[in-house]
């Protein structure tokens, strides 16, 4: 992405950075196998409208009625929380 922005978009290099990912690929740690018949499904996202997760939900629900079965799990927080929650209600 650096290279991109710098000779393509024209971006200095100076007013780039680079963050490193917080999370620790190189770890040992074993990570257990689900053995869930359902499928599932993780965001990890900002819960505002621009993110449109309302639509996953609308879409999800639709697979639930067709007798999908999945998990869908939401990590976050934002001002669409409330919203979100009573779209869930509302869809079952």
């Amino acid at each position: 992405v650096w290279q991109y922005l710098s000779q393509n978009n024209g971006v200095s290099t100076n007013r780039l950075r680079i963050i490193p990912n917080p999370i620790d690929f190189t770890s040992n740690r074993t990570i257990e196998r689900s053995h869930s018949s359902e499928f599932q499904i993780l965001t990890v996202s900002r819960l505002k409208a621009v993110k449109n997760i309302e639509g996953v939900l609308r879409v999800l629900a639709r697979l639930k009625m067709a007798g999908y079965p999945f998990l869908f799990t939401i990590i976050g927080e934002g001002d669409h929380f409330d919203t979100l929650v009573d779209i869930v209600t509302e869809l079952g």
